[in-house]
């Protein structure tokens, strides 16, 4: 079982000639959010399809109060 959160990333190598399939089942949960550890970018799906995602790089992380104005 691979845990959630960085910890848990995992890899498929198919270091063979052959065809390799691999079925993955998940508890896959809307909205969600991925973590690419070695890009550094963060996933965010709040739908299935491939229009509603959005990959952010870490660097480019804001404060919550960034850009709000005073209330």
């Amino acid at each position: 079982l691979f845990r959630s959160g960085p910890e848990g990333a995992h890899e498929l190598t198919n270091r063979s000639d052959e065809l390799a399939r691999l079925l993955l089942v998940s508890s896959f949960a809307l909205p969600r959010a991925a973590v690419q550890v070695d890009s550094d970018k963060l996933m965010i799906r709040w739908g299935a399809g491939a229009d509603e995602r959005r990959w952010f790089r870490m660097d480019d992380a804001a404060d919550y109060w960034d850009d709000v104005e005073d209330a």
